[in-house]
């Protein structure tokens, strides 16, 4: 959890704010683009709304039913 924290820090990203973000999108993000969650490409494209509109999880939908269960909660999934 140090090493997470002072990396955002030495890439001028709110530590907070990223893991509150990574958290919130890293169940419904594509497993081949997860090198846009990590702060230093973050910080890029912190621009965009904390949370997508609508997370697409129809790549979980034919996975096993416990891949399906973190997308449960969020809004539009399902």
């Amino acid at each position: 959890m140090y090493s997470l924290i002072v990396t955002c820090k030495l890439n001028d990203v709110d530590p907070q704010a990223w893991l509150a973000d990574v958290l919130a999108r890293i169940a419904c993000h594509p497993a081949s683009r997860l090198d846009e969650l990590l702060p230093w490409n973050w910080k890029a494209s912190a621009k965009r709304p904390l949370r997508p509109p609508k997370p697409d999880c129809s790549l979980l939908r034919r996975g096993t039913h416990r891949m399906r269960t973190f997308c449960w909660g969020l809004p539009g999934a399902m």
